[in-house]
């Protein structure tokens, strides 16, 4: 992945990273979309459930099976 550093005046016209973004050229075209990091914008959690308590993690946590991921990749490459 390609990083780039913004310099104020740049981070300025961007609404100080706020919301997401789409990057157009000239013409109108887009290039892409821009989501700021978690970090700087919480609301994207705010209405957020879990659908489980921590009870019932702990429970599943501890419950035995389940596959190793060598396992996994195995039964996959099988079914190719």
């Amino acid at each position: 992945m390609t990083r780039v550093v913004l310099d104020r005046a740049t981070l300025a016209r961007l609404h100080d990273l706020k919301e997401g973004l789409e990057f157009c050229d000239e013409s109108g075209e887009t290039l892409g979309f821009f989501q700021p990091a978690p970090s700087r914008d919480r609301s994207l959690y705010a209405t957020a459930q879990v659908p489980a308590t921590e009870a019932e993690l702990n429970k599943l946590e501890k419950q035995p099976g389940g596959r190793t991921l060598a396992e996994i990749l195995a039964d996959l490459e099988s079914r190719a």
